[in-house]
């Protein structure tokens, strides 16, 4: 009963915290410095060279080729959830780096013809980690 009148009259943090204790998320000692959550929130506005717009957690953005970026997070992110978000009618995938905890690959793809192949764009990316 205090769970449902703290969501109805608290903020979305509280909603999320909620949310996360009732689907079992632990509470390791990694993720966003919020402690009202149940899950660290990071992410980050990246524009297509690179260069990072805005951002929360993120520490790098490194080019690595047509479409694809490195990022860099400040804390290990290898057991997190990730999204990429566009800002134009393009695709996205992200996966974890290959032997690198705080970093993600993430990679833009453009409408070329019928199919489609990686290309530079700008795109939001957040990481959901468990504390």
């Amino acid at each position: 009963m205090n769970h449902v009148r703290t969501a109805r009259h608290g903020s979305v943090a509280t909603i999320l915290y909620i949310c996360a204790s009732l689907v079992g998320l632990s509470t390791r000692a990694f993720g966003a410095p919020d402690d009202g959550l149940g899950m660290g929130v990071m992410g980050a506005r990246i524009d297509s060279d690179g260069t990072i717009l805005s951002t929360s957690g993120v520490t790098g953005v490194t080019r690595i080729g047509n479409g694809q970026y490195r990022v860099d997070f400040d804390r290990d992110v290898s057991q997190c959830f990730y999204s990429v978000n566009l800002f134009s009618l393009r695709a996205s995938s992200v996966q974890p780096t290959v032997s690198v905890a705080n970093s993600v690959t993430a990679t833009v793809w453009g409408l070329s013809g019928v199919s489609f192949a990686p290309e530079d764009g700008q795109f939001y990316i957040i990481a959901y980690c468990a504390k």
